[in-house]
């Protein structure tokens, strides 16, 4: 498997495609143009920030509950529905600021 299928599969990165298109926009856009892009990445960012800190909680939370004699199968169903719509959202976000740009 080559470097750029790994980098796609990795949890909280951006597929190769789209990074290696960022970086080769700046010969093709404006000034204004990246500044935008970069505004852009800049909020995206800090809403990722903010979902992968409330992902490593659900994921705390979930291994103390495995930690358990006998863990609730149920509560550990719920936590990884959470930490599954929580990823669904960071990945929809990240295709839809690629289609911005």
């Amino acid at each position: 498997m080559g470097s750029g299928m790994m980098m796609g599969g990795q949890s909280g990165m951006m597929p190769c495609s789209i990074m290696s298109g960022m970086g080769a926009m700046s010969g093709i856009l404006d000034e204004q143009q990246m500044s935008t892009m970069r505004e852009m990445r800049q909020e995206n960012r800090s809403a990722q920030l903010d979902r992968m800190e409330e992902m490593m909680n659900l994921h705390d939370d979930m291994m103390q509950l495995m930690q358990a004699e006998r863990p609730d199968p149920e509560k550990i169903k719920e936590l990884h529905g959470k930490m599954a719509t929580l990823h669904g959202d960071m990945l929809v976000d990240r295709v839809r600021l690629h289609n911005k740009t």
